[in-house]
Protein backbone atom coordinates (compact mmCIF):
# COMPACT_ATOMS: atom_id res chain seq x y z
CA UNK A 1 0.00 0.00 0.00
CA UNK A 2 0.85 3.74 -1.00
CA UNK A 3 0.30 6.11 1.90
CA UNK A 4 0.43 9.65 0.55
CA UNK A 5 1.97 12.15 2.81
CA UNK A 6 0.67 15.62 2.64
CA UNK A 7 2.74 18.28 3.79
CA UNK A 8 2.12 21.45 5.10
CA UNK A 9 3.91 24.53 5.54
CA UNK A 10 3.34 26.54 8.77
CA UNK A 11 1.58 29.64 7.64
CA UNK A 12 3.64 32.18 9.93
CA UNK A 13 2.84 36.54 9.50
CA UNK A 14 6.48 38.26 9.64
CA UNK A 15 4.70 39.79 12.87
CA UNK A 16 5.78 37.67 15.28
CA UNK A 17 9.34 37.35 14.48
CA UNK A 18 9.10 41.22 15.43
CA UNK A 19 7.77 40.36 18.64
CA UNK A 20 10.50 38.06 19.76
CA UNK A 21 13.36 40.68 18.39
CA UNK A 22 11.45 43.64 20.57
CA UNK A 23 11.47 41.65 23.43
CA UNK A 24 15.13 40.53 23.17
CA UNK A 25 15.99 44.57 22.33
CA UNK A 26 14.63 45.67 25.02
CA UNK A 27 16.75 43.39 27.30
CA UNK A 28 19.94 44.71 25.59
CA UNK A 29 18.68 48.20 25.84
CA UNK A 30 18.12 48.19 29.00
CA UNK A 31 21.76 46.13 29.99
CA UNK A 32 23.48 48.61 28.00
CA UNK A 33 21.31 51.53 29.76
CA UNK A 34 22.72 50.01 33.16
CA UNK A 35 26.25 50.76 32.19
CA UNK A 36 25.37 54.21 31.05
CA UNK A 37 23.15 55.45 34.31
CA UNK A 38 23.21 53.85 37.20
CA UNK A 39 20.42 51.16 37.06
CA UNK A 40 20.25 47.54 37.70
CA UNK A 41 21.09 45.24 35.04
CA UNK A 42 18.91 42.74 36.31
CA UNK A 43 15.82 43.84 34.78
CA UNK A 44 17.56 43.24 30.85
CA UNK A 45 18.36 40.05 32.17
CA UNK A 46 14.66 38.72 33.68
CA UNK A 47 12.67 40.93 31.52
CA UNK A 48 12.68 38.72 28.52
CA UNK A 49 12.59 35.71 30.80
CA UNK A 50 9.53 37.05 32.21
CA UNK A 51 7.61 37.71 29.02
CA UNK A 52 8.52 34.71 27.64
CA UNK A 53 7.50 32.67 30.99
CA UNK A 54 3.82 34.60 30.48
CA UNK A 55 3.79 33.83 27.14
CA UNK A 56 4.21 29.94 27.57
CA UNK A 57 1.53 30.24 30.12
CA UNK A 58 -0.97 31.51 28.58
CA UNK A 59 -0.59 29.16 25.08
CA UNK A 60 -0.91 26.46 28.11
CA UNK A 61 -4.27 27.74 29.24
CA UNK A 62 -5.44 28.41 25.99
CA UNK A 63 -4.88 24.91 25.07
CA UNK A 64 -6.60 23.94 28.22
CA UNK A 65 -9.43 25.85 27.44
CA UNK A 66 -9.46 24.63 23.72
CA UNK A 67 -9.12 20.81 25.34
CA UNK A 68 -12.66 21.63 27.89
CA UNK A 69 -14.50 22.67 25.26
CA UNK A 70 -13.71 20.02 22.88
CA UNK A 71 -14.62 17.59 25.47
CA UNK A 72 -17.99 19.31 26.30
CA UNK A 73 -18.94 19.78 22.48
CA UNK A 74 -18.62 15.72 22.46
CA UNK A 75 -20.27 15.42 25.63
CA UNK A 76 -23.37 17.33 24.10
CA UNK A 77 -23.23 16.53 20.40
CA UNK A 78 -26.28 15.17 20.25
CA UNK A 79 -28.16 18.76 21.18
CA UNK A 80 -26.95 20.53 17.63
CA UNK A 81 -28.77 17.41 16.14
CA UNK A 82 -32.03 17.84 17.54
CA UNK A 83 -32.02 21.27 16.93
CA UNK A 84 -31.82 21.07 13.13
CA UNK A 85 -34.28 18.55 12.82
Amino acid sequence: MNKSVTRTMLNLPAGYFGIVLGIIGMGFAWRYAAKIWSISPVIGHVLPLFIFTNVIIGLLLLRTIALLYQGKLLLRSELPAKRTN
